[in-house]
């Protein structure tokens, strides 16, 4: 049983941060639609046409992420796999603004004198392992989605922030991002729908749950497919074309010596793509619950706590750079230490007044200053640099 939230003041400052940057970091993907329809038929056509588009849409998502602060104050191994990972399941997402549920068709920006038009239709002739799975994720999605333009957006950050991505170093800091997002769309939903918010809460979480077998089912989809050249392999594969024959493009790889490898993880087990990305439906479900219960039960200032962590808590590379201070650096260290540098009396109390006069108070310091101890060593440096 999850906790539910009650409070209609309104979202406070720190909520409209967060959700400000949010809908400022979205703009990049809004892009005006022409008149001038294009439709096309040819399967062969469509692929490079989709192909050449999804480069760009790769970009745009790139463009979104440096536009979100806990995003960019994760280290670059991180941001590289969350984008790598998670670039389809958004692309699927953002793709239902543009469709149209009379028609049942997508008008997507092609150019900006053109727009593509794909009718789902066509999707279930070429693609029938994407559409059926597309379909019940649109079903379930746009009841409880009211083409709110809020909620897409946090949607969005929910799945970029996704802990549960591949060759990940500091999932605990990305699901504390992912926990503030879903927590701001559960405000949200509250002081819009009210007695409905937790419904629409827990129905549009769940409904991920088809996002993600819908990109898993599409990405099957394309690797399986066999590779063709309309040009027999005489593509020139460059810059501007690397998109448009995918069979030339892996043999040129090849040609220069790419070789076929397993990636080891983090934690050093080796990466199996069937194991980590096939998630079953009941587990996908049992980590949205999970989810959903870590933000709905947190407290007000638990959370205030939680955001202030994420806002001044930066993740860095591990250093291993042994060649000493640079200039800057001596600099800084000596300003700290002058600063610090006082010569006020000490009081020094005993620690066993301490244990008799302030038990509680003792009780809760003891660990700290066991660990604090256990690494500190006396160093001035590290104490001054920690203050």
């Amino acid at each position: 049983m999850c906790k539910t939230l009650t409070d209609y003041n309104g979202i406070n400052q720190l909520e409209s941060r967060r959700i400000d940057e949010l809908l400022v970091a979205t703009n990049v993907f809004n892009t005006e639609l022409s008149d001038n329809n294009v439709e096309i038929r040819d399967p062969n056509e469509y692929m490079l046409v989709t192909n050449q588009k999804y480069e760009k849409i790769i970009q745009t998502i790139v463009d979104f992420t440096k536009r979100l602060d806990g995003f960019q104050k994760l280290c670059v191994e991180d941001q590289m796999s969350l984008v790598k990972y998670g670039c389809l399941e958004l692309n699927f997402l953002r793709s239902l603004l543009y469709f149209d549920e009379q028609t049942q068709e997508y008008r997507f920006p092609l150019t900006d004198t053109r727009t593509l038009k794909v009718s789902l239709e066509a999707l279930k002739e070429h693609r029938m392992e994407t559409y059926y799975p597309l379909k019940i994720f649109m079903d379930k999605f746009f009841p409880e989605w009211n083409r709110d333009q809020v909620i897409i957006d946090l949607l969005s950050a929910i799945v970029i922030m996704n802990p549960k991505r591949q060759n990940l170093t500091h999932k605990q800091s990305i699901k504390l991002e992912q926990q503030l997002y879903v927590y701001l769309l559960q405000r949200y939903l509250l002081l819009r729908y009210q007695s409905e918010s937790e419904s629409k809460l827990q129905k549009l979480m769940v409904s991920l749950t088809d996002l993600t077998i819908t990109a898993e089912a599409h990405k099957q989809c394309e690797v399986q497919e066999q590779l063709q050249c309309v040009s027999n392999g005489k593509c020139e594969i460059n810059v501007q074309t690397r998109r448009l024959c995918p069979k030339c493009r892996l043999k040129k790889c090849f040609d220069i010596g790419m070789r076929i490898s397993r990636q080891n993880s983090v934690d050093n087990s080796v990466d199996d793509s069937s194991n980590e990305t096939k998630l079953s439906d009941e587990t996908y479900a049992q980590e949205i619950e999970a989810l959903i219960g870590d933000s709905l039960n947190i407290s007000d200032e638990a959370l205030s706590e939680q955001i202030m962590e994420i806002e001044m808590m930066p993740v860095f590379k591990e250093i291993t750079d042994y060649n000493g201070f640079n200039h800057l650096e001596s600099n800084r260290i000596s300003e700290l230490l002058s600063a610090s540098n006082d010569n006020e009396k000490t009081l020094c109390i005993p620690v066993e007044v301490m244990k008799r006069e302030k038990t509680d108070i003792f009780n809760k310091t003891k660990p700290i200053v066991d660990r604090l101890l256990a690494v500190w060593q006396r160093d001035s440096v590290i104490m001054e640099l920690v203050q």
